[in-house]
């Protein structure tokens, strides 16, 4: 049996990730995806015809960009306002 290309590979490597995909991995609404998008503040996107694709990568970085909190942010907070 041969093995097709979609069973090689991860959905995104074909076409990308969907803006559900996008707010599945943030745990929001799609609304808010759509949002960031048209701000100018969510992740990198790439548009095929009238689609929005997103490249996992990119979500991982926008991610990273997100502010933190907790105990560890407000240690560094007064770690620096000692300094």
């Amino acid at each position: 049996m041969a093995v097709t290309a979609s069973q090689k590979q991860p959905k995104e490597f074909e076409t990308g990730l969907t803006e559900r995909d996008a707010a599945a991995y943030f745990g929001c609404s799609l609304e808010l995806v759509r949002t960031w998008r048209k701000r100018g503040v969510g992740p990198r996107y790439r548009k095929v015809g009238s689609l929005v694709r997103y490249e996992l990568r990119d979500l991982r970085e926008h991610w990273d960009s997100l502010p933190r909190g907790g105990q560890q942010a407000q240690t560094s907070a007064v770690s620096l306002e000692a300094q």
